[in-house]
């Protein structure tokens, strides 16, 4: 791979990613507040050429552990979904917690704005 996955480490947000043959997950843990927007965005950019280069099938967010996410990290999101709606080539896949609400009302959201490229677990 020509691009390295740099983890989201702050004290707010962490990042875990595990590569496998035709597979990405990302597990995001801690609260995305609008002060990782940026690094949100950038760890998304970097997840997308991976995931070109692998000729991954899926790019699995996993937001069990995310307690809250703010207004822009959704936007950062949903930016993420316009590139892979852009150009389809992989299948973004969200698992969440249907007991937290916000979850639960925003992961429905973005699978209504992403198209056939969007599950939502």
């Amino acid at each position: 791979m020509s691009e390295e996955i740099c983890e989201i480490a702050t004290p707010d947000l962490v990042t875990e990613t595990e590569v496998r043959s035709g597979r990405i997950g990302v597990r995001l843990v801690g609260s995305a507040e609008s002060v990782t927007r940026e690094d949100l965005a950038a760890y998304l950019k970097v997840i997308d050429g991976v995931a070109r280069e692998a000729q991954a099938a899926e790019v699995v967010l996993d937001l069990r552990a995310l307690e809250f996410m703010s207004a822009a990290c959704l936007r950062a999101i949903l930016t993420w979904l316009f590139e892979v709606e852009r150009s389809p080539r992989y299948v973004a896949r969200f698992v969440g917690d249907a007991k937290n609400h916000w979850q639960r009302r925003s992961l429905a959201s973005l699978a209504m704005v992403g198209g056939e490229n969007v599950r939502v677990d």
